[in-house]
């Protein structure tokens, strides 16, 4: 008996759902591979236990050493090298602002004898400059670390095989530029075309690769034709474009709640609340004492905002700007990738698109923007392929 890694399985799992697939498989291989689901028993995870150790063995003699990512890691986001942080963003805000008003007293005390000696314009003018070199120095940080992070992903990692689709999303964090993408191929290929009343229409059938440009075709086939807005809309409630958003958006988590990401972000968060601290103090200062207080008031405000701002797009970054930039170097460099339209629109945006289809993407953009369904109810794929999850291994020689 041999046993499968969670990597294994959980690929295993996806192709025993397209059985006729799965048939021919066992067939090319001259027998066939049964599943044997685990009860989870105490004596069947020994079993299986023994027989992951016997399949690591047989692996080696046969193969050589079993890469470390597929047959050591739990699942594709440990190739990140990225370890989980003890605290979420959340409970970290949460206890940050707590923290704030804990030391809101002390600090005043402290404090408040030298705020009294230096009059409002100065304290203002000084402050904003304080602040504003702060800022900066935070972003470039920042981005320092971040890309120190991004050096880190090992080099087998999926992170270094994106589809341009994938960096589409990512880049943009909506749905529907993905969609625009795909389409757009489809008109520079002559498969699609703008019919005069700017609705699309299929110009010539046939079986088209990759995935996303067989589901846009089967789509407007049934639709006979439709405006950019309405088959857009359609195609984002589709399992093949939902994988691409919540595939990419489960990186954006995991990143999220790794210890490389939250020391940044506490970081960040603590000069940033040093900050607030020294303008909030000022205004109650100005409080306590009956002076006028409005400046510092809107500057307390503009700060909050700033804050707050400057703290959501760190939790971006990394997707929008690190990761995306990786590639662009690499596809400014390669004539075959700079060449392909997909590539192109994640490199130069609108302006790689058909120029009779810009109108109808601008339209759209207008008219709401992106309406991206997040549910995948409708996506078989992550449900059948999760339904059957922690098998024990399969029965054979």
């Amino acid at each position: 008996m041999v046993s499968p890694s969670e990597i294994v399985d959980a690929v295993w799992h996806q192709h025993l759902v397209f059985t006729q697939s799965y048939q021919d498989f066992c067939t090319r291989l001259g027998k066939p591979i049964q599943h044997v689901p685990s009860t989870h028993s105490r004596e069947e995870a020994d079993r299986f236990k023994k027989a992951r150790e016997h399949t690591r063995k047989l692996y080696a003699e046969n193969f050589g050493e079993p890469p470390h990512d597929i047959w050591e890691c739990t699942s594709m986001f440990d190739s990140l090298n990225l370890p989980k942080a003890e605290w979420k963003i959340r409970s970290a805000i949460l206890a940050a602002i707590l923290t704030f008003f804990v030391l809101l007293v002390p600090c005043y005390s402290l404090l408040e004898p030298l705020y009294r000696k230096i009059p409002n314009p100065d304290f203002l003018i000084g402050w904003t400059i304080v602040t504003g070199i702060a800022f900066l120095l935070l972003y470039t940080f920042s981005i320092s670390q971040l890309k120190k992070d991004a050096m880190q992903f090992k080099a087998r990692s999926f992170i270094h095989r994106l589809t341009p689709f994938e960096l589409i999303y990512l880049k943009q964090q909506l749905l529907r530029p993905v969609i625009t993408a795909v389409v757009n191929s489809l008109i520079r290929k002559s498969i699609i075309q703008i019919a005069p009343n700017d609705k699309l229409a299929i110009q010539r059938q046939g079986i088209t690769k990759p995935r996303e440009f067989q589901q846009a075709l089967n789509e407007l086939s049934l639709l006979k034709e439709a405006n950019y807005l309405l088959l857009s809309t359609r195609l984002m409630s589709k399992p093949c474009f939902l994988a691409i958003q919540n595939s990419m958006g489960a990186l954006k988590k995991y990143y999220h709640k790794s210890k490389r990401f939250a020391g940044l972000f506490y970081f960040n968060l603590t000069i940033l609340g040093l900050l607030l601290m020294g303008a909030t103090i000022r205004l109650i200062t100005g409080l306590v004492h009956q002076k006028p207080v409005d400046l510092i008031i809107t500057f307390v405000f503009l700060l909050v905002c700033l804050i707050i701002l400057f703290l959501y797009r760190l939790t971006q970054m990394m997707c929008t700007q690190i990761i995306p930039n990786i590639y662009r170097s690499k596809v400014t460099n390669d004539p075959n990738l700079k060449s392909d339209s997909n590539w192109s629109y994640f490199l130069f945006g609108t302006s790689a698109l058909v120029t009779g289809f810009v109108p109808l993407v601008k339209a759209v953009d207008r008219s709401g923007g992106d309406s991206a369904v997040t549910s995948s109810d409708s996506s078989c794929g992550s449900s059948c392929g999760s339904s059957c999850s922690s098998c024990g291994g399969c029965g054979g020689d």
